[in-house]
């Protein structure tokens, strides 16, 4: 597999690190983080759903840290012939694998190391596991041992999802596969931790324990063998840590095992010596001399059942061993005399193959028994003799189906048992004169069915037919018997072609009968397909030379008869039909061919010159078309009609000359007329009437001329009396002089230029007293010069006029809507006066004025209905008779009271109220009153329900002016003018100000309170803070009235009048401006 040099465009290939089943590991540079890295391939991904399931399980794992799993780095893949190769990159980690420790240094790999780097793996994988993850791979190639003999799980190549349903075959090496994952079993946590005791096994003892030389042995031996202990092949190892490595390697997952992290732990306490309990001697010695018991009975099946539990949970102990050894004797010694016995009965009911079988499985398990090995030769023995017989029978057989070398193998046979054997030497005579023979009688057959077969081939069919009867005839006599097939081959072929052979003489018979009939075509038809198959056969060479004579003769009466009647057709599209009709009979004739071809071609150049003539002929171009014709005329001069459109286009070809010769006279004269230069298109006209005389459109032409220099000299005369009427200071009469020369002559510069002048000084003249007059006045001088400087400036200047009136309008009416109190109403008249000029600034500053005038009302407004409502709440509060009332009315108290944290006369009427009605509650509910502690926390809010307002401070004694304002009202934020638009753009919309927005809970701006508001209120101020009323209210008239003599005369203040700095540049420089004048 070849790799791109740059991968992603940063990971650039140097070498390659290693090679596995799994994929390819690279050494590469990062060119993004300038580093090196290893990059490995991962190859066994079968299909896209494959690939898509590796990139999520790999993404998983790049999302682990884990100091004992490598880092994922990065995860992509790339395109190769046209199959996706997915990667991934990992650090280039300094070190070597475990099983090149074990082969290079196993004397550096001291238990104690080796515990370490598997409990290190373990809590890496455990790691993995609590992902998810399963590894299915794992095997000391890919566990890495750093420098500092730190370990880390380098290669998850066939990582496996624990939820995944589906299993691919068998993922991973066959050596640290578990029984499970053998038998297509989905892997799990346990078959990862059977792999993990199988490197710690070859990590303690140097040594795997499935080491077999065939696969089929490394399966039975993983599903079935129990190795020996660790600790029988490595003294150091312990029989605890050896007894732990057995129980990780159970062939029953439920053996193992539950987690990783239980198996380092346990191993852990293994080798610091600790007992465990799992492996505690005493426990398994009942079931140790129940199995010593069996084997003393002689059942050996329980005895076997017992142990195999027992070392299948991972339990080493002396006496299991020494049992192990005696009950595999003994079941081996059973077996053998069990295989004897049945291996005699056979051989007494001559039943040899299968006592020689029984009699190998126990020299299988016992290479040395001499019983098994005498037995073996009295078999054999007496199969030899049995044989002779058999093989004779045997060989006759062969002879008589001609199968001479199997019946000289059986002889062989004989006399391999018995040399001397006689009759076997006159039989194999016998065979090799009957071989001769029968080996010459079949060559003859098969070179008479070879000749056949060519005689076929050629279309010699009558000689093929021949052969085949004779080769049928020698293959009765002697069939051949190696070949069976080989006669029902001769068979078939002689039926094929005595079928062929009848049906080719039917058809020479049918053919002829079509001669006879003058079908010619039919019969070269059967001619055809009979020499297509078989082109030397003379019979139909013969009769088709005979056919094709005959058509010869009578083809070349037809194409004289056909000559004649197509010289005789003047029409060249007849002629052509002609020759179609006489192809169609007879399809293929040259004759027909090369005549019709040249005959389309020349009907096709015919008729392209006519479309020319007449194309040219309808675009009014009568000499190209004239030339066409005289072209058609000497090519083919019978065309019909061809003189009378020659003559007919000659004469259209005339009358268009003299009609063009008049066109460019009367445009000349048109455009004169339309110049104004009237008398020179009079002198044209007398010219032209000299050459075409009696002309109605010359006629009506020269009576327009004649119009236009009496127009022209009356224009001249009012355009000279508008002028002396504008000297005389005579504006009106002189302009409406002036448009009456303009209209008579429009096309008189001097006329136009002194009309836009006029009207230009006139509109400057009236632009500051009537500037709607001055607007008309520019817009006649614009639609005269749209490029006027003056009349655009004084235009500018006129709807300046008219915005500055406009705007007036809207604020006096806005401004005495306001004094009248209909602030809404001042607010629309404002609204529309922007809808016109969003971007005058008075407009937007009155817009933001009345928007808090409207705020301020609304909040009086409310404070008005909050006073009504605080004054019902008093009156009823008078009246309440029952708690349930009155703590219906201190609630609704205190919803008015949170509104106005900062009104203290608001507070000041509540805290009265709330007072009655604290008197009220206490004789009712017999409880002591409990004075309101204002200074604590308000009860959290419900839900839906607004926070309570803090309590307002201690009001003073004093009591304050009702329905006077506490504060100030907020002032009205500063609207800034818009700055003023380049000239000639018309105004952008311009937003109203925001409008300020109230907190959820807040009270609006308090409203002025009038006399009759304060009715009913009298009664709420009792004792000694009651004033003098009289007083206080003419105070409060007073303060009322001075706000509004303030506010009328700020309203008919003039606006401030924006100013806007700009530059002044003239073009062409030195260029005088003037304003106004």
């Amino acid at each position: 597999m070849s790799v791109p040099p740059v991968i992603k465009g940063r990971y650039e290939i140097n070498e390659v690190l290693g090679k596995g089943g799994m994929g390819v590991v690279y050494r590469a540079f990062d060119s993004v983080v300038k580093r090196e890295i290893a990059l490995k391939t991962v190859l066994d991904i079968a299909d896209a759903k494959a690939l898509e399931l590796f990139q999520r399980e790999y993404e998983v794992l790049a999302s682990i840290s884990h100091p004992n799993i490598v880092e994922i780095f990065d995860l992509g893949s790339y395109e190769e012939k046209g199959e996706s190769i997915p990667y991934f990159v990992m650090p280039l980690l300094g070190g070597m694998t475990l099983d090149k420790l074990i082969r290079s240094s196993s004397h550096r790999l001291t238990v104690e190391r080796a515990v370490a780097i598997i409990t290190q793996t373990c809590r890496g994988l455990q790691a993995a596991h609590e992902r998810g993850l399963i590894h299915r791979d794992l095997k000391p190639s890919n566990i890495f041992v750093m420098e500092d003999d730190s370990a880390r799980i380098i290669d998850f190549g066939v990582v496996h999802k624990a939820d995944a349903l589906t299993t691919r075959g068998w993922k991973g090496t066959l050596q640290y596969m578990a029984p499970e994952l053998i038998e297509m079993k989905p892997p799990s946590v346990l078959s990862d931790i059977f792999s993990l005791g199988v490197v710690a096994y070859e990590a303690l003892t140097q040594r795997r324990p499935f080491e077999l030389p065939s696969q089929h042995a490394i399966l039975q031996a993983i599903l079935h063998h129990i190795p020996p202990a660790a600790s029988e092949i490595n003294s150091a190892v312990s029989q605890t840590i050896s007894q732990v490595v057995h129980k990780a390697m159970a062939k029953q997952p439920y053996h193992r095992f539950s987690s990783v992290r239980e198996l380092a732990e346990t191993l852990q306490k293994a080798f610091r010596g600790e007992p465990l309990e799992i492996f505690d001697p005493a426990r398994i010695q009942p079931r140790i001399q129940r199995a010593g018991k069996a084997f003393e009975q002689g059942d050996y099946q329980f005895a076997d059942e017992i142990l195999s539990e027992l070392q299948a949970e991972g339990h080493i102990d002396p006496a299991m061993t020494l049992l192990r050894g005696q009950l595999d004797q003994a079941i081996r010694q059973k077996r053998i005399r069990q295989l004897l016995d049945s291996a005699r009965t056979r051989f007494e009911e001559e039943e040899y193959p299968l006592a020689l079988q029984k009699v190998q499985e126990a020299l299988e398990l016992a290479p040395d028994n001499a019983a098994a090995l005498s037995l073996q030769r009295e078999i054999e023995q007496r199969r030899t003799e049995g044989k002779i017989e058999d093989w004779f029978r045997l060989a006759s057989q062969h002879i008589d189906n001609h199968a001479y070398g199997h019946a000289r193998e059986a002889l062989q046979r004989v006399l391999e048992i018995k040399p001397a054997e006689t009759h076997a030497h006159q039989m194999l005579a016998e065979i090799d004169r009957r071989e001769e023979e029968y080996l010459a009688v079949r060559e003859e057959k098969e070179q008479l069915y070879e000749a056949a077969m060519e005689a076929w081939k050629i279309g010699e069919v009558s000689s093929a037919l021949h052969r085949l009867e004779r080769a049928l005839d020698l293959d009765k006599r002697a069939p051949d018997s190696s070949v069976p097939e080989r006669s029902a081959t001769y068979q078939t072929f002689y039926k094929q072609v005595r079928s062929e052979y009848d049906t080719m003489n039917n058809s020479y018979a049918e053919a002829r009968k079509h001669v006879t009939d003058r079908n010619f075509a039919k019969a070269i038809a059967i001619c055809d397909e009979y020499l297509a198959k078989y082109p030397g056969n003379a019979l139909f060479q013969a009769l088709k030379f005979d056919i094709e004579e005959e058509q010869r003769q009578e083809l070349s009466s037809t194409i004289a008869e056909i000559d004649r009647e197509v010289d005789a057709e003047p029409d060249l599209g007849k002629r052509v039909n002609i020759l179609k009709e006489a192809l169609e009979r007879h399809p293929g004739e040259g004759h027909f061919e090369r005549a019709l071809r040249i005959m389309r071609e020349k009907r096709d150049l015919v008729n392209s010159i006519v479309a020319k003539a007449q194309l040219h002929e309808e675009r009014g171009q009568f000499t190209e078309a004239l030339g066409q014709w005289e072209i058609l005329q000497t090519i083919y001069s019978q065309y019909p009609g061809l003189n009378f459109e020659i003559e007919r286009v000659r004469k259209r070809r005339d009358q268009q000359s003299r009609l063009e010769a008049k066109g460019r006279v009367v445009a000349q004269i048109d455009r004169e007329l339309h110049l104004g230069d009237f008398r020179r298109a009079l002198d044209h006209l007398k010219k032209a009437k000299a050459e075409f005389p009696k002309d109605a459109e010359l006629a009506e032409l020269e009576k327009l001329a004649l119009q236009g220099i009496e127009r022209t000299a009356e224009a001249e005369r009012l355009f000279q009396q508008g002028q002396e009427l504008c000297a005389q200071k005579r504006f009106e009469e002189g302009m409406e002089t002036l448009r009456k020369a303009h209209q008579l002559d429009e096309a008189n510069p001097a006329i136009r230029a002194a009309l836009v002048q006029t009207l230009v000084e006139q509109a400057r003249s009236v632009v500051d007293k009537d500037w709607p007059v001055a607007e008309e006045l520019t817009r006649q001088a614009l639609a005269l010069d749209p490029g006027h400087a003056q009349a655009k400036s004084l235009r500018t200047l006129a709807l300046d006029r008219e915005c500055e009136e406009f705007v007036d309008g809207c604020l006096a009416q806005a401004r005495q809507l306001q004094t009248a109190g209909d602030l809404e109403g001042a607010q629309k008249v404002v609204e529309q006066g922007l809808a016109t000029y969003p971007r005058n600034p008075r407009l937007g500053q009155l817009h933001g004025t009345l928007g808090v005038a409207i705020l301020e009302s609304q909040r009086r407004q409310a404070r008005r209905r909050d006073l009504e409502e605080l004054g019902r709440l008093d009156r009823e509060a008078e009246a309440v008779a029952n708690a349930a009332s009155a703590k219906q009315l201190s609630g609704r108290l205190q919803t008015i009271a949170r509104k106005y944290s900062d009104d203290s006369e608001v507070l000041s009427v509540a805290k009265n109220i709330e007072t009655r009605l604290a008197k009220v509650l206490s004789p009712l509910e017999k409880v002591p009153p409990k004075p309101v502690d204002r200074r604590a926390a308000p009860p959290a809010p419900k839900a839906g329900v607004p926070a309570p307002v803090p309590p307002a401070p201690a009001v003073e004694e004093t009591m304050l002016l009702r329905g006077t304002p506490l504060s100030p009202p907020p002032s009205a934020p500063e609207v800034k003018p818009p700055a003023k638009p380049p000239a000639g753009q018309r105004p952008v919309a311009y937003p109203p100000p925001p409008m300020p927005t109230l907190k959820p809970g807040e009270a609006k701006v308090p409203v002025v309170a009038g006399e009759g508001e304060v009715e009913g209120w009298a009664a709420v101020e009792r004792g000694p803070r009651r004033v003098s009323w009289t007083l206080i209210d003419a105070a409060a008239l007073a303060i009322i009235f001075v706000v509004a003599v303030y506010f009328v005369w700020r309203s008919r203040q003039p606006p401030p009048v924006a100013t806007v700095p700009f530059v002044v540049r003239t073009s062409p420089q030195g260029a005088t401006i003037r304003i106004d004048g």
